[in-house]
């Protein structure tokens, strides 16, 4: 079950960990943190209210429906049990929360809340009545007011080329243009299009990063972090201590050797002009 929020650029999830929680993250996958992490069995469904940035969800074990702000924080429970079974689906509109109550399958009682949709006050829980009866293959709901004003956005009429996410984090929401994840594309230096990371030379490392994109190859693997995700520094083989260099296909030979006419590299990689140590 996951949750857009395109005001912020958020996603919100349920993650059915052992300990099970709300996450979130922006809509490149960055920015991933926890919201709700306790009080919770198996929640079932998460809605977001765009009007007043409300985050709500259900539980059907524990029978409840909670809301909170987008950070997790300003807990309430608007509704425990009380007819609540199986909640599936939630969708905020105006002054109220709508919710699709599944009930309990093997329950013979034909009176029993069993597809269902209610609403109540989506801030209160208050005035809980029945919109719907019999909506059978209940699993989903959503709702629509208007067609929303999109030239509020920091996005609207921007020069993206491909994702524009709403970066809330500073004082005022700015558009901060992305690439999509698993793509390849990297942000160019322009920080509005997107492109294939620049090819770096046979005697140049390339960073995970790109940032910055190529350092010289002797700088892989010598203890100092040069790349900014240090990716210059990870799996690095057991061999390498100080005063050896590693050569690009892995092997490690004394620094010394480094540049004096004759291949101790396989790959000739300690004979590439202007090594140095």
């Amino acid at each position: 079950m996951e949750v857009f929020f395109l005001n912020c650029s958020l996603i919100f999830w349920i993650n059915f960990v052992p300990t099970p929680r709300i996450e979130r993250a922006t809509i490149d996958g960055s920015g991933r943190s926890d919201v709700v992490t306790s009080g919770l069995s198996r929640p079932s469904c998460v809605a977001v209210d765009i009007a007043q940035d409300i985050l709500f969800w259900g539980d059907s074990t524990l029978g409840r429906i909670e809301r909170a702000n987008l950070d997790g924080s300003n807990r309430v429970l608007l509704r425990e049990r009380e007819g609540l079974v199986n909640p599936v689906a939630l969708a905020p509109l105006g002054d109220f929360l709508y919710w699709a109550d599944a009930g309990d399958r093997g329950d013979p009682d034909p009176t029993a809340n069993r597809d269902v949709i209610f609403r109540m006050n989506k801030l209160t829980g208050d005035g809980a009545e029945v919109v719907k009866r019999h909506v059978k293959h209940l699993s989903a709901l959503s709702s629509v007011s208007s067609y929303p004003d999109f030239s509020a956005s920091p996005c609207y009429g921007n020069r993206c080329s491909h994702l524009c996410l709403s970066d809330a984090s500073s004082s005022g929401s700015k558009a901060v243009c992305s690439c999509p994840p698993g793509t390849g594309l990297v942000l160019n230096a322009d920080d509005e299009t997107c492109g294939l990371p620049p090819t770096c030379a046979p005697d140049e490392f390339s960073c995970a990063s790109r940032s910055p994109a190529c350092i010289p190859l002797q700088w892989r693997c010598d203890g100092v972090i040069e790349c900014h995700d240090a990716s210059d520094e990870i799996d690095c083989p057991d061999c390498f201590s100080p005063g050896q260099f590693l050569c690009r296909n892995g092997d490690c030979v004394n620094a010394t050797l480094l540049c004096d006419g004759k291949r101790d590299c396989k790959d000739n990689t300690d004979e590439v002009s202007d090594m140095t140590t």
